[in-house]
């Protein structure tokens, strides 16, 4: 598997829940017994997608996006920021949508999902923010729009499996150009 260890755990939390948050971690710091590093760590979230134009978004349902797409993963990130100093490769990945891309939606992608849109493109810039603080501990951090894998919501499970292949190969090859990107499962940057 590359430079990449094949140990890999998978953390179920809420991550709307600093405390969820804070016993997950917590389970890795016990499980790696302080004595090694996280590589790699993904987040993965997707609050919000469905229709709904800027116009009839509701506080309750753009806070749950906030909260799930972008203030989540940010305390994830802080509790593991030591861990992953640890490691000689460390890396961040978001997975992320196009949907949060201005470039796209001013291009023609009128998707009328306005709260995972919006949520998606304020993580894209944590994900900046944090390359930007960061730069000098060598960790990178890469939004990763992997495309269409909801399977749950009528998405193909068989493509959804071929997408996360081709996610994890390209977290495989990731570079220090990569730093700050957003790219596809192709490993192509995506406009921002």
């Amino acid at each position: 598997m590359g430079m990449y260890s094949t140990r890999a755990a998978a953390l179920s939390m809420d991550i709307r829940d600093e405390q969820s948050i804070q016993r997950a971690v917590e389970d890795i710091h016990r499980v790696l017994n302080q004595q090694f590093a996280v590589d790699v760590l993904v987040t993965v979230t997707g609050e919000g997608f469905k229709p709904c134009p800027p116009t009839q978004a509701q506080l309750v349902e753009f806070r749950a996006g906030v909260a799930e797409n972008v203030i989540g993963p940010m305390l994830l990130i802080q509790k593991m920021h030591d861990l992953l100093k640890k490691s000689q490769y460390p890396r961040v990945v978001s997975m992320g949508s196009v949907l949060g891309s201005n470039y796209h939606a001013v291009r023609g992608w009128k998707t009328n999902t306005a709260i995972y849109s919006v949520t998606k493109a304020a993580a894209n810039m944590m994900m900046t923010q944090f390359m930007l603080s960061d730069y000098a501990d060598g960790i990178l951090y890469v939004t990763l729009n992997p495309g269409w894998v909801g399977p749950e919501e009528g998405g193909d499970p068989a493509r959804a499996q071929d997408l996360l292949e081709r996610s994890m190969s390209v977290i495989e090859t990731l570079s220090e150009e990569n730093n700050g990107q957003i790219i596809d499962f192709q490993g192509q940057n995506v406009e921002f």
